[in-house]
Formats: C-alpha cells, sequence, structure tokens
C-alpha cells in the first residue's frame, strides 16, 4: 500500500528534479512479469526511483544492505519492496545473507512479479561500467532450474549531471530476452560468465549521456 501511496508524488518531485527526460522504448513500460530488470548504477538511489517511478507495474528491488541496520528503517524499505544484499564493504560477515536476497527475488519473480537489481552491485558517479556481479545470473539460473518462465530486461540510465539540479536523464529499455537464451549451458560457471557477457555487451551499447552533459 505505502508503494502505491508515495508512486504519484514521487513522479511528481521528478519533473522538478529532472527537468528533461528521455525515454527509449517507452512501451516497454507496460511490460508485466516475471521480469528480472538488469541495470546500470550510475546515481545511488536516484536510479531505482526513476525506473520505478516510470513502470507500470510495482517493482521489487535490491538495495544495499547496510540501510536495513536500524529497525523502522529496515520496516520501512521492506514495505517499500525492497531487498537487502550486501556488499564485502558493508561487512563480510553479512554476506551470507545474500542467499535471502537470491531466493527472495527469484520467490518473487515466480509469483510473476518484477525485479530490480543493479549488475554492477556498486554505485559509482561514472557512466562506465563496472565488472558485473553474479547476483542477477544466479537469481536466473534459480527461476529457470524451477522451471518457471522468465524474461530478462536491459535497462540504462544517463545523466548529463551527477551534482546539479535540474538533471537531463536518458532512460533507455531493451526489449526483454528469454532467459534461457541467456543461460544455454549445464554448466553454472558458464552460464553466469555468458550471461554476464551477453549483458555487458548490451548494456554498454545502450549507454548515451544526454546532450547537454557539462563537466562533472
Amino acid at each position: 500500500m505505502l508503494y502505491f501511496l508515495i508512486k504519484l508524488p514521487i513522479r511528481l518531485a521528478l519533473r522538478i528534479f529532472c527537468v528533461n527526460k528521455e525515454i527509449i522504448h517507452p512501451e516497454y513500460l507496460e511490460q508485466k512479469g516475471p521480469l528480472l530488470l538488469v541495470a546500470n548504477h550510475p546515481n545511488s538511489f536516484l536510479d531505482a526511483i526513476i525506473i520505478a517511478a516510470h513502470f507500470k507495474e510495482p517493482i521489487h528491488f535490491l538495495a544495499r544492505g547496510d540501510a536495513f541496520r536500524k529497525p523502522w528503517h529496515n520496516r520501512l524499505l521492506r514495505l517499500l519492496h525492497m531487498i537487502p544484499i550486501y556488499r564485502i564493504s558493508e561487512g563480510r560477515e553479512n554476506l551470507y545473507k545474500n542467499e535471502y536476497a537470491i531466493e527472495r527475488s527469484a520467490e518473487l519473480l515466480q509469483q510473476n512479479k518484477i525485479v530490480l537489481i543493479f549488475i554492477e552491485g556498486i554505485c559509482l558517479h561514472t557512466h562506465s561500467l563496472q565488472p558485473f556481479k553474479k547476483g542477477a545470473a544466479r537469481i536466473a539460473l534459480s527461476v529457470i532450474k524451477a522451471q518457471h518462465p522468465l524474461r530478462v530486461m536491459p535497462i540504462t540510465v544517463a545523466y548529463n549531471s551527477f551534482t546539479a539540479f535540474g538533471k537531463h536523464i536518458r532512460l533507455h529499455l531493451a526489449e526483454p530476452i528469454e532467459a534461457k537464451q541467456l543461460l544455454p549451458y549445464e554448466d553454472d560457471a558458464k552460464n553466469f560468465q555468458y550471461f554476464n557477457d551477453r549483458l555487458y555487451q548490451q548494456l554498454s551499447g545502450m549507454i548515451a549521456i544526454p546532450s547537454s552533459i557539462q563537466s562533472q
């Protein structure tokens, strides 16, 4: 309920905060699950807000685990459809909790939901892609092994500036790919590598910074 209550105010706020937006293939915003959205991550929490605000269907997405530490933060973020996932920098002792993130994401996809993951697993203020983590591939493979259909949609977000108010944004959505096409092997390691290689190639070709870019 909270997710739907704040979606409209956020969309209105984005009209002020992001004064110009270009959406490539806006028809894909009407897609329904089961759908795994795989995106780059150049601008921290704003990336998720932009993607979730524009999709017609609700989005469940993985977010950095340290934001869930306080009990009331934990409750609030989960009401907003967020799933905690941890990096080594947030403590090796928390990495075992990522099994829950994988399992929960796969469970939601098997319920025909939409899940968003930032495949780089890190946010740096750059449009250059960072090495991909295995989380997205693990989620997709888990769903496929459960013999449930799944499509994967590549998405990129780009900004004219990471610091200026009144941003120009470019949201590029690509045609969903059948997950089985990205996971063609019997060997899990080969599947993870193939999945990431295919998506790295596609995402890197989709990133285009808005023409009004300023020095950063």
